[in-house]
């Protein structure tokens, strides 16, 4: 189990917990901190909807494939 003294290594490990990355160990500890900390868990509810935000409003531009392969192209 990881030591959780910072707050790099919590953010850390919602994003892990979030892309479904960590262990089952760490995750139940992460959970069980949540519970204690409502600190933690207001950063974890700001990431959701960080990544929500992320994937309902941000639009990736259509290419054509002529395009696609030229940039393959020119990486080969």
């Amino acid at each position: 189990m990881r030591n959780i003294d910072s707050s790099e290594t919590i953010c850390h490990m919602i994003d892990l917990f979030l892309d479904n990355q960590l262990p089952q160990d760490e995750k139940s500890n992460l959970l069980e901190i949540m519970n204690q900390n409502p600190k933690i868990q207001q950063i974890m509810d700001n990431e959701i909807n960080f990544r929500d935000f992320i994937k309902n409003n941000v639009k990736r531009p259509n290419v054509t494939e002529s395009f696609r392969q030229s940039l393959c192209d020119k990486f080969k």
